[in-house]
This record gives C-alpha cells, structure tokens and sequence, in this order.
C-alpha cells in the first residue's frame, strides 16, 4: 500500500477552507509533564498567525512567553548571500580555533515528541457506503475526538479525498487512527497527518 503523500493542490485547497496555509515549522514546546517536544513537520498554520505571512527563503520565529506574550522575529535564512556569510563565518572560526560540538547537550530536560496539538487528517479512498461510520469507530477506538469533517465535491468515485480535523489529542493518538484507516478496504493509502497550529 503506498505511503502518505503530501498532495498539494489537495492540501492547499482543504487549507484555503480551513483559513489557513501549510508551512514547514519547527517547533519547541513544553509538554505539560515538564519534557520537551521538538519536532519539524508541515504545519496546518492559521492566516491569522504571523508565520503563515513567511515566503521564499525568509525564516520567522515566533515565540510566546508568559512575560512577553507572542514575539515574532523575521529575516532571511536562505538564498546566496544568507548562506555565503554563514559558510564564511563558520570558515573564519574553523580557521581561528574557535569551534564546539555542534549540538552540546547539556540540558536535564527530558524530550518527549508524544505532543499535544489539533491535527489535520487527509484521507485518500474509493467512495462507498459506511466510511464515516468506519472512520469515527478508528477515531473512538484510538481515543481521538473528531473537530470536523471536510468534503471538497467528488470528481472521481475511484479515488476522492475527504479531511478529518481533531480536537487536541497527543501525537501516537493520531498515528493509531491513520493506521486503523490505512488498514481499512476503501483506503489508498495511508492518510496524511500534520499538526494545526
């Protein structure tokens, strides 16, 4: 059965209905037992978030504090000049002596990428009677509560697209409903899966 495909006039298109764009993102945040979660992964981002508004090589940094509320820091993180004076700094400190580790792990902070978040679900199969039913079973039975269904109309009754959005459930959550789903007659595959910030 072939993997999970991100499919992006499918997606784009969900997105526009969702309010929202795709973007790459990485992403730290606190889980609520004190471990870290960090990940990258396309992202479902709302056009009202200050990082649907990155393009081409720019890189955005949003981060949201108790003391500072949402801080949003912009600039360019690609392209020939960006890369051109980051690859001559790293050669200068190469040459002077002053390199470290790359990743120096010095934290005591435990990382657990079982998060936390609303996710976007995008399910590729060949219509027929009880989907829905067989899709809301998956999600009682891997304990995901569904936000809503999206339908765009179908043009193929062979191979059509229809998109669940969950509620906050923690990332394996998600992983067992796209298996049950992947597992099921009707589907071509497993379902795309990504975070909704």
């Amino acid at each position: 059965m072939p993997r999970a495909i991100f499919a992006p006039q499918v997606d784009f298109e969900y997105a526009k209905t969702l309010r929202s764009t795709i973007k790459l993102v990485g992403t730290a945040v606190a889980n609520a037992d004190g471990s870290l979660a960090v990940f990258v992964a396309p992202n479902m981002v709302p056009l009202a978030s200050p990082l649907a508004s990155a393009k081409g090589p720019g890189n955005m940094c949003v981060v949201s504090s108790e003391n500072m509320g949402v801080t949003t820091l912009a600039g360019p993180g690609a392209g020939r000049f960006p890369t051109a004076n980051s690859i001559l700094n790293d050669l200068v400190r190469l040459a002077q002596g002053k390199t470290c580790p790359p990743f120096p792990l010095t934290s005591s902070t435990p990382l657990n990428n079982d998060y936390v978040a609303r996710f976007y679900v995008r399910v590729k199969c060949s219509d027929g009677l009880g989907i829905i039913r067989a899709v809301g079973e998956a999600a009682e039975a891997s304990g995901v509560s569904i936000y809503a269904i999206l339908q765009n109309p179908i043009t193929s009754r062979e191979n059509m697209d229809f998109v669940v959005t969950t509620e906050d459930v923690r990332l394996s959550q998600v992983q067992a409903f796209a298996a049950r789903i992947a597992n099921m007659p009707f589907a071509l595959g497993d379902p795309l899966f990504m975070p909704i910030l």
